[in-house]
Order: C-alpha cells, then sequence, then structure tokens
C-alpha cells in the first residue's frame, strides 16, 4: 500500500516537473516566436550586408 503511494507520488512530480519543462520548449517552437526569430535573423543579416548598423 505504501509503495503504491510512493509510485503515485514520484509519477505525480514527474508529470509536474515534464509539464513545466514542456511549457518552456512550447514557448520557444510556437508558430508565431518563430517566424518573428527567422524575421529578426533576416533583418540583421540584410542590416549588415547594406552597412546599416544592427539594433
Amino acid at each position: 500500500m505504501i509503495g503504491s503511494l510512493f509510485w503515485v507520488a514520484v509519477g505525480a512530480v514527474g508529470a509536474l516537473e515534464a509539464d513545466r519543462m514542456l511549457d518552456k520548449v512550447r514557448d520557444r517552437i510556437r508558430p508565431s516566436n518563430v517566424t518573428a526569430k527567422l524575421l529578426d535573423t533576416v533583418n540583421s543579416k540584410l542590416e549588415q550586408k547594406q552597412g546599416t548598423p544592427a539594433r
């Protein structure tokens, strides 16, 4: 009985920790964030090519 409760608690903690880690990854791979990063990179390269100082 106690062993079962222990493993249930370990599973719950593991699930919460995994969810916290996935939230960080989800923010990075959200389509709007990926698009914004891509556009920032392209803009920076274009500014460098033109000799305009990058922000």
